[in-house]
């Protein structure tokens, strides 16, 4: 964890409260995975759903402040022989 003298990084202050900077590094990604079974018109596809957060964006005038990005997806899980190949 940087502390505000550390690499003569000005400290954040709020409300005259000075808040230490951390590393992205340091932050963890959070996130959940579930098996779900999809049926489409008859057809039965495997898949997994992922959501959480996800990933980061870095924001601010000074890019000194980090939000996380809440979200969620799904996939069909298929092994392919071309793992480059998308299915149509």
């Amino acid at each position: 964890m940087k502390t505000w003298n550390d690499d003569n990084l000005t400290p954040l202050q709020l409300d005259g409260i000075f808040y230490s900077m951390i590393d992205l590094d340091d932050i963890p990604v959070a996130f959940c995975e579930v098996d779900v079974k999809v049926k489409d018109n008859g057809e039965e596809f495997e898949c997994m759903m992922v959501s959480g957060h996800v990933g980061s964006s870095v924001e601010g005038e000074r890019k000194d402040a980090v939000r996380p990005l809440p979200a969620w997806f799904m996939f069909i899980k298929e092994e392919r022989e071309d793992p480059k190949a998308v299915a149509v």
